[in-house]
C-alpha cells in the first residue's frame, strides 16, 4: 500500500519497451519542479500502489528479483493482536473485526 517513490519510476524506466512510457517515467523520475508537481499528483494526490503504476506503465517488466527488491517489505504492526507471534509461538489464532452497519429506515 506504499506509494512508490521517485526512483522507482527511474529504475521502471530502464526496462520500458515502450518509448512513450521511458519518457514519462523518467519525467516522473526527473528533479525539476513541474517534474515533481507531475508525480505529485499522478502518485501522492491518487495514492497509486506498486501494482497500479506496472500496470499503468505495462511495456515495464523489470525481473521478478529487480522488482522485488526495490518494493519494500510489509512490516507487521506490533500494535496488532494478530502480529504478535511472540505471544503465543505454538498456537494459531485469527482475529476477526465484526461491525454492523445501522439500518436505514426511510419513510414510506
Amino acid at each position: 500500500t506504499a506509494v512508490p517513490p521517485r526512483f522507482f519510476f527511474h529504475y521502471l524506466s530502464f526496462f520500458s519497451t515502450d518509448q512513450q512510457h521511458c519518457e514519462k517515467l523518467r519525467e516522473f523520475a526527473a528533479r525539476t519542479l513541474e517534474a515533481k508537481e507531475e508525480y505529485y499528483e499522478y502518485c501522492k494526490t491518487e495514492r497509486r500502489t506498486f501494482a497500479e503504476v506496472l500496470w499503468d506503465f505495462g511495456s515495464a517488466s523489470p525481473p521478478l528479483d529487480h522488482l522485488l527488491s526495490m518494493i519494500p517489505p510489509i512490516l507487521p504492526r506490533k500494535y496488532s493482536v494478530a502480529s504478535a507471534p511472540q505471544w503465543y509461538r505454538k498456537d494459531v489464532w485469527r482475529a476477526l473485526a465484526l461491525s454492523s452497519m445501522p439500518q436505514l429506515r426511510t419513510p414510506l
